[in-house]
């Protein structure tokens, strides 16, 4: 078998470790990334606000001043909360 076989699966392994030192805990206030299907009705749900972008995919920008924010934005069916000041800023969104 060749190498390049297992490009795929070692490039989704290498991502692991980037995607959990992004995992927010949603600091009061703070900027997350909302990943899933349905991430605006999970902000509404989880008593947050959407601060950007108007149209994505996958993932919203969000505020809450709640400290379980991001616990409840996943009870409420998002896939991952992200850290989301640096995205923030690259959009020029101030929350």
């Amino acid at each position: 078998m060749h190498i390049t076989a297992f490009l795929p699966g070692a490039t989704g392994l290498a991502a692991v470790p980037v995607l959990v030192s992004l995992a927010s805990s949603a600091q009061p206030g703070a900027p997350v990334i909302v990943v899933g299907p349905d991430a605006v009705r999970a902000i509404h749900v989880a008593q947050g606000r959407r601060i950007g972008p108007r149209r994505a995919p996958l993932g919203v920008l969000a505020v809450s001043d709640r400290p379980d924010f991001a616990n409840r934005l996943r009870q409420s069916g998002a896939w991952a909360v992200l850290d989301g000041r640096a995205a923030a800023w690259i959009c020029g969104v101030r929350p």
